[in-house]
C-alpha cells in the first residue's frame, strides 16, 4: 500500500465517525487535530553510482541517498549500481539495468529485472537467513546466511552462490537448491546446474639458496631492520633483500635456474614456486648486473617484475637496468622473453629493451677487446666486455671462475664469438665441449695491470759505487735513475762530480757539486755507451783533496725482456696521421699491432706508423700464451 493511499483511508475514516455526545453541563470540549500516521522506512539507499531513478506514488525522480518505503521501485541504468541497507545492517546491491521493488521489509523483496547481490554483513554473513525473493519465475529463499547473486536472463533467472545455500521454488517442478560454488539457471519448470569452476590451489612459495662466491654480500631478511653479511651458503626466506658491495659476488639458486649476482646488484628474492609444471624464480626491485643461468635440466622461468625470461635448454642471459627499462641480452643458448603475455624468442647475440609496454630489439653488445681462445690468455685492458673468439661457427661453451667449472656463469650454444661481461678481475676459465660434454678446447684468462709503459719501467734505481773498476748498468727502455756512491774521505765537506764519454774525455757530460757522498742522475740522462766518472773531495775552503779515483761505467741495452714494453702511444693520446706505435718486444715472441705482424730489430725495438685510429691493440704471442694490451686514443 502506498503512503498516499494509506493517508486517504485515514482521512475517510476520520470524516465518517459520529460525534460524541455532549457532556452533562452543556460544555463541548475541543477536539484536538489528529496528525497523519507516518510510515516507517523499510531501508536506506546508501550508495549510488551512475544513473539511479526512484519511482514513488506514480512519479519518477532522480534517486538520492535516503529512506526507502514499501512499494518504492529503484531502477538503475547502464554501467550503474545502487546499494540498499536495512536497520539490521544487511545490504543488497543492485547491478546495472535492474528494477527492484521494495516490500514490507527488506527480507521480502521482488526483483522485476536485472541482477541483485546479497552482501554479507559484519557478523560473517548470518543476517540473510530466511530471505525470500519473488521473481516472475519462482521464489528464491536464502538459508544459512547465504550470499550470492541473481540475474535475469532471457526466459528465466541465473544465479551463483558464494556462501550457504539457495532454495528455489520452481512452478511445476518443485523445490531445487544450489550450494556454495555452484551456478544455476531457472526457466519455466526447469532448474539447471553448472559445474562449479575449478579453482587451482594457490602456489606454494619456497625460499631460494644463496651461495657466496666472493666478498661480503649483504642480506636483510623479512623483519630485519638492517642489512647483515650473508653466510657462505644459506636458504633465504621469501622476501629477503640483497645488495652486493664492490668486490662481492653471489649466486641465487632455484631448481633449474641460477641468478648470478655481481658487485652493484641489489633486489629482493621473492622465492620460488611451481607454475604450469615449471620452476618460477621471482626477483623484484632488481638493479645492477645480473646473469641468469638456465641449467637445461628442466623448464624454468625467472620473473623480474613485468618481465619473464624462460627456457628449457642451457642458456645464459645478461640483464641490466637502462633507465626505466631492462636490457635483456642472450649470451648463450635460446630463451623466451615474455611481457604482457607476448613472448619473444631470443638466441645467442640477440638483445631487447623491455618495460611494461613490451620488448623492442636492441643492438648487441660490442666488446671493447676481442681475444683468441688459446690455452693461456693475459689481458691488460680497461674494458667492460671481452669478446672470446672461438674455433667454429657453432660452439657449446662453458665459462666459470673456478677451474673445475662447478659454478659456470655462461653456458650454452653460441656462434663464432661469446661476449663476456667483466664484472671482476678474477681469473676466468673457459672450455668448448662436444655433444657428450667432453672438452674439445679449454683455457684460462688472467687480467693484470697495464704496466707496459716506458714511464713505469724506468723508475727503478741502480747504484754505482766508486771502486776504480768497471760498473755495468743494463736497461730495456731508457736508462733508469743512477745513484753514484762516493768513497768516504776525512774532512771532506763536498764533492766535485764529473762524468765524461769515452769518446770525448775532455768535454764533461755532467759536472755537479754534491754536498754529500752520493749523487743521483735522473732516468734517461745517459744513453747506451762507455763512460768515465770521478768524485773529487773538497775541504771547507773548496780546495780539492788528493786521492781522486777514475771509475769506468758501461751502459748496456738488455734484450732479455719477458714482456712487452710500450713507449708510444699512451692511452688518451690524440691520434693523427703520424701516430706511431713504438717500444720493445721480447725476443722469443711474435708481435702484432692492430692485427698486423710487426718484426722488431735485433734489439727487440719496434716503431711502426698506425695513423689516426681510435685504438691500438698490441698482441704478443709466446707458444700457447697470448698477451693483449689496449691503448685508446682521442680523435
Amino acid at each position: 500500500m502506498s503512503r498516499g493511499r494509506l493517508l486517504a483511508l485515514l482521512a475517510v475514516s476520520l470524516a465518517g465517525c459520529p460525534e460524541d455526545p455532549a457532556p452533562v453541563g452543556g460544555t463541548v470540549p475541543a477536539v484536538p487535530d489528529l496528525a497523519p500516521v507516518a510510515m516507517l522506512p523499510v531501508a536506506k539507499l546508501v550508495t549510488l553510482e551512475g544513473r539511479v531513478d526512484l519511482e514513488r506514488d506514480g512519479g519518477v525522480s532522480k534517486a538520492a541517498q535516503g529512506p526507502l518505503f514499501e512499494d518504492d521501485v529503484v531502477a538503475t541504468g547502464a554501467a550503474s549500481r545502487a546499494v540498499l541497507r536495512d536497520s539490521a545492517g544487511r545490504e543488497l546491491e543492485l547491478g546495472e539495468d535492474t528494477r527492484f521493488k521494495v516490500g514490507a521489509k527488506l527480507s521480502s523483496v521482488e526483483v522485476l529485472a536485472g541482477d541483485i547481490s546479497f552482501l554479507s554483513d559484519d557478523d560473517g554473513g548470518t543476517g540473510w537467513s530466511g530471505l525470500s525473493v519473488r521473481t516472475p519465475y519462482g521464489v528464491a529463499r536464502l538459508s544459512g546466511g547465504a550470499t550470492g547473486s541473481l540475474r535475469f536472463v532471457d526466459g528465466g533467472v541465473s544465479g551463483s552462490v558464494t556462501f550457504g545455500t539457495f532454495e528455489f521454488d520452481v512452478p511445476d517442478a518443485g523445490t531445487r537448491s544450489a550450494k556454495a560454488g555452484e551456478s544455476f539457471g531457472v526457466t519455466f519448470g526447469e532448474f539447471e546446474f553448472e559445474a562449479p569452476p575449478v579453482v587451482p590451489p594457490a602456489p606454494v612459495v619456497e625460499g631460494v639458496t644463496l651461495k657466496v662466491e666472493a666478498g661480503k654480500p649483504q642480506l636483510k631478511r623479512p623483519g630485519d631492520k638492517r642489512y647483515s653479511p650473508a653466510k657462505a651458503k644459506e636458504s633465504l626466506p621469501a622476501g629477503t633483500a640483497f645488495q652486493l658491495p664492490p668486490g662481492a659476488a653471489a649466486r641465487l639458486s632455484g631448481r633449474n635456474v641460477d641468478a648470478v649476482l655481481a658487485a652493484g646488484s641489489s633486489g629482493v628474492a621473492e622465492g620460488e614456486r611451481t607454475e604450469s609444471g615449471q620452476s618460477v624464480l621471482a626477483l623484484s626491485k632488481s638493479l645492477g648486473p645480473l646473469t641468469l643461468q638456465f641449467s637445461g635440466k628442466g623448464p624454468a622461468v625467472v620473473e623480474l617484475g613485468e618481465v619473464k625470461v624462460g627456457g628449457g635448454s642451457e642458456a645464459s642471459v645478461a640483464v641490466t637496468q637502462v633507465g626505466k627499462k631492462k636490457r635483456v641480452e642472450v649470451k648463450a643458448g635460446e630463451v623466451a622473453v615474455t611481457v604482457n603475455g607476448v613472448a619473444t624468442t631470443l638466441k645467442a647475440g640477440d638483445a631487447v629493451l623491455v618495460d611494461a609496454g613490451g620488448a623492442v630489439t636492441a643492438p648487441a653488445t660490442r666488446p671493447g677487446l676481442v681475444v683468441n681462445a688459446v690455452t693461456r690468455v693475459r689481458v691488460a685492458a680497461d674494458v667492460k666486455d671481452l669478446g672470446l673468439l672461438l674455433p667454429d661457427d657453432t660452439n657449446r661453451v662453458q665459462l666459470a671462475r673456478d677451474p673445475d667449472f662447478a659454478a659456470p656463469f655462461i653456458t650454452g650454444t653460441v656462434g663464432k664469438q661469446v661476449v663476456v661481461p667483466l664484472t671482476s678481475k678474477a681469473p676466468m676459465f673457459f672450455r668448448v665441449v662436444d655433444a657428450q660434454g667432453q672438452p674439445a678446447k679449454q683455457g684460462r684468462i688472467d687480467f693484470f695491470p697495464d704496466n707496459a709503459s716506458a714511464r713505469d719501467t724506468a723508475t727503478r734505481t741502480d747504484t754505482v759505487a766508486e771502486t776504480g773498476l768497471r760498473a755495468t748498468v743494463f736497461y730495456q727502455s731508457k736508462v733508469p735513475a743512477l745513484t753514484f756512491q762516493f768513497a768516504a774521505q776525512a774532512e771532506a765537506k763536498a764533492w766535485n762530480f764529473i762524468l765524461v764519454s769515452a769518446d770525448a774525455l775532455k768535454t764533461p757530460i755532467i759536472e755537479r757539486k754534491a754536498s754529500e757522498s752520493r749523487l743521483v742522475l735522473e732516468p734517461g740522462v745517459l744513453k747506451e755507451g762507455e763512460y768515465f766518472w770521478s768524485a773529487t773531495p773538497l775541504d771547507g775552503n773548496g780546495a780539492a783533496k788528493a786521492g781522486v779515483r777514475m771509475n769506468k761505467l758501461s751502459v748496456v741495452y738488455d734484450n732479455a725482456r719477458t714482456s712487452l714494453l710500450i713507449d708510444r702511444p699512451l692511452s688518451g693520446e690524440r691520434a693523427s696521421p703520424a701516430t706511431t706505435a713504438s717500444g720493445v718486444a721480447p725476443r722469443s715472441a711474435q708481435l702484432f699491432i692492430n692485427g698486423r705482424l710487426v718484426r722488431p730489430d735485433d734489439s727487440g725495438r719496434f716503431s711502426v706508423k698506425v695513423g689516426a685510429v681510435d685504438q691500438v691493440i698490441f698482441r704478443v704471442v709466446t707458444g700457447e700464451t697470448e698477451a693483449w694490451w689496449l691503448r685508446k686514443l682521442k680523435r
